[in-house]
This record gives C-alpha cells, structure tokens and sequence, in this order.
C-alpha cells in the first residue's frame, strides 16, 4: 500500500467518527492485501469493494492512489479529492462539502 494511503487513515477514522459514511475501494490489489491493510489500519468503511482489474477506478477517471469521492445520497460525485488527505482539507474542504447536503 502506498504511504499516502497509509497516512491518511486518520482522517479517515476521524470522518467516520463524525459520521461520514465511508466506501473503500480495494483498486488494483489483491483481496488478502487489502484485509491485511485494514487488520492493520482498521476498517471504517461501511463498504469494501473489490476492483482487483481497476474496472471501476476507471469509470470512476482514478489515475492513482488515493482519490476521494463525495458522492451524496442521490449517487451524484459531488467532490473529488486527488492525493493524500490531510487533517486541513477534512477541516476545510470535506466537511464542509458534506454539510452542503445534509
């Protein structure tokens, strides 16, 4: 897993303790990597998707890890974050857009 993915569980636990529903998208890897990943970060996500092939990071235009999506509850991306996550964009960029529509 890359660095970037690994420093930015944090933030990720942090929204999912706010209550900030999350899908993880297990893009390009194998499965007993990515549970091996989540024994040792933990799992957050509400979801975990499988695209072993990167099917679905393609449709979705990933063209490296990690991306974000905010997607809301009517399945409209709403926000794409390209990169590492850092607790200033949580702060600054996501939850603000998550509060847009709720």
């Amino acid at each position: 897993w890359c660095p970037a993915c690994k420093q930015e569980m944090p933030q990720l636990l942090d929204l999912a303790e706010r209550g900030v529903r999350l899908v993880g998208i297990n893009y390009k890897d194998t499965r007993d990597k990515g549970l091996e990943f989540m024994a040792e970060f933990g799992n957050h996500f509400e979801v975990n998707i499988f695209d072993p092939e990167g099917n679905l990071g393609f449709e979705l235009g990933v063209y490296g890890a990690p991306e974000t999506f905010l997607v809301d509850r009517d399945g409209i991306i709403r926000y794409h974050h390209t990169g590492y996550i850092d607790p200033r964009d949580v702060r600054d960029v996501i939850l603000p857009e998550v509060q847009k529509w709720q």
